[in-house]
């Protein structure tokens, strides 16, 4: 098998990958209510009850759907806290009952208490949810991917150019860490696999070898040379001005009909960075903005347990559990009601073996340490 965006240790240092999440709000938004500090707990409460007070037709803050359970409420809200991904002894760390995070969950939970969160984000789809982006229905967004929303943030800033969304520092450890925002990792984003029952395995390899050669990678990232691209003496890229005309002011017809970059089964972002523009302008200031903070994960890929074991029915009931578990933390109506739900998943998780669980992740992650150290 072949994976796709797999990164190594000199591409995060390379600059040509970039990070994917940020916490953003309109320009015309942070205009309006002046100065807050979204960066504590209790500056971010305020924040969002400037933004309703200024503008009482917006969802002051919103976030990522919940199709993958967690919404961008978990992980990338962990990965702007820095919360740490093992602990010192390269054992498991459990980031979700992490003291700083659910500090933070206490803050969203205020927010939710003062009609600052709609209850509509908990139950909105992907599509809604980028429905809303691209008429900037959000005062504020944790925004998972940036990336894959970037056609709505597109077609928001080009109407809106006064009101485009920008990342801004918000959502920061009350510990002082800095944020180690991530990417994809040694194990990539999707892996292409050739078969044992291939009849023409050799056939197979020479569509590999294509689609990686500099060839296929230029074709299916940047189109035809000379009709949609042109390329310097230093092996940069840019848009021919018909091109570029369709990607900034034809958006859907952009993602549809060219579809730029999207044949992402052998895509590496090294070849995206020879053009800019391969992403929409609406993210080139998110992807600054983050940059110095992007940071690998390489010790905690693949260390889930072995599919169809007890342990790996465990805990996908345990990440069930958890997603309601923080969706309710959040809708609770007081502090004692949080407190409470969190004593239950962690009741919960107790019941369902979380120790074996994280005892054989932590073995994983050993190995995975081991490996790289080697």
């Amino acid at each position: 098998g072949y994976p796709s965006y797999s990164n190594t240790t000199a591409d995060y240092k390379s600059g040509m990958i970039h990070p994917t999440s940020a916490f953003i709000v309109r320009k015309d938004v942070m205009n309006a209510i002046g100065q807050q500090d979204f960066t504590t707990p209790e500056g971010f409460v305020k924040g969002m009850q400037a933004i309703k007070e200024k503008f009482p037709n917006l969802t002051p803050f919103g976030f990522n759907d919940f199709t993958d359970n967690n919404s961008s409420l978990q992980s990338t809200v962990q990965d702007m806290l820095g919360v740490p991904i093992t602990t010192k002894s390269d054992g498991y760390y459990d980031r979700d009952l992490d003291a700083d995070y659910v500090k933070w969950l206490e803050a969203f939970r205020e927010v939710h208490a003062a009609g600052n969160i709609s209850d509509d984000s908990f139950a909105d789809d992907a599509d809604t949810f980028k429905e809303k982006v691209s008429t900037g229905q959000y005062g504020a967004i944790m925004m998972q991917n940036f990336v894959s929303t970037g056609t709505q943030l597109q077609t928001f800033a080009s109407k809106n150019p006064d009101s485009a969304y920008e990342a801004v520092d918000g959502i920061s450890s009350t510990e002082g860490r800095e944020p180690t925002l991530s990417q994809s990792g040694l194990s990539g984003w999707s892996i292409n696999y050739i078969t044992k029952q291939t009849k023409n395995p050799a056939k197979a390899i020479q569509v590999f070898e294509y689609l990686l050669s500099d060839y296929g990678q230029m074709l299916t990232n940047f189109g035809i040379e000379g009709q949609t691209y042109t390329k310097s003496a230093d092996g940069t890229v840019t848009w021919t001005e018909q091109a570029n005309q369709v990607r900034l002011n034809e958006t859907e017809k952009w993602q549809k009909e060219y579809r730029m970059g999207e044949f992402v089964l052998f895509g590496h972002d090294r070849y995206k960075a020879l053009n800019k523009a391969s992403y929409v302008d609406a993210v080139w200031q998110m992807q600054d903005w983050g940059q110095k903070y992007l940071t690998p994960q390489f010790k905690i890929e693949n260390i889930a347990p072995d599919t169809g074991s007890a342990e790996a029915r465990s805990l996908s009931a345990i990440q069930t559990n958890w997603s309601t578990t923080m969706v309710g933390m959040i809708r609770a109506g007081s502090q004692s009601d949080f407190d409470g739900i969190l004593k239950k998943y962690k009741q919960f998780q107790k019941d369902n073996n979380i120790e074996q669980v994280n005892t054989i992740r932590s073995e994983k992650i050993k190995a995975n340490v081991k490996k790289l150290t080697d």
